[in-house]
């Protein structure tokens, strides 16, 4: 096997036993990069702790398309979309570390839920849809943090993205 060093996975700073473990968390085949967090995100993360349940920093964006599209291709295309960028891979280890850092993993798919809804897409609906995705338990450290919950029909599909703002900000999306 390849001997990894700090060249493979980015300049993490932070101690060799914190490497260790993360490689012990993911596998070593799994981690794509390391880096440390930025102050503002070092912030994210302490007030996202602070307080169980706090949804302050989780950001969600709605896509409404007024057309039918097979969810089964759309699911595709957003696991295509997660293997491209890897900051829809992310895990924030903050565990069993000195310091808290961003851990790019190679296989780490998104949670997609495709909901078939017989009859319209209602308004109520979708906010009821918002509302769970929004109260989700999100483990920083253990949970996807990019999340997509696709609601179609015979008509129509709605796409609602669910993010930890940790990860990108609203100048991130269209």
């Amino acid at each position: 096997p390849e001997i990894k060093t700090d060249k493979n996975y980015g300049n993490a700073g932070g101690t060799a036993k914190d490497k260790a473990a993360i490689i012990e968390k993911f596998g070593a085949d799994n981690v794509e990069r390391i880096y440390r967090l930025q102050d503002v995100q070092k912030g994210m993360l302490y007030h996202s702790l602070e307080k169980a349940g706090n949804n302050e920093y989780k950001m969600q964006y709605r896509i409404h398309m007024g057309f039918y599209m097979d969810a089964e291709l759309a699911e595709e295309a957003i696991n295509v979309v997660s293997d491209k960028y890897g900051a829809l891979r992310t895990s924030i280890v903050y565990k069993k570390v000195t310091e808290p850092m961003q851990v790019v993993l190679k296989n780490r798919k998104p949670i997609v839920e495709v909901v078939e809804v017989n009859g319209d897409i209602t308004e109520e609906l979708v906010n009821e849809y918002v509302e769970r995705d929004l109260n989700r338990a999100l483990d920083l450290e253990d949970s996807p943090l990019f999340a997509v919950t696709i609601l179609h029909n015979y008509k129509t599909m709605e796409m609602i993205w669910n993010f930890h703002h940790i990860l990108m900000d609203g100048w991130s999306l269209p």
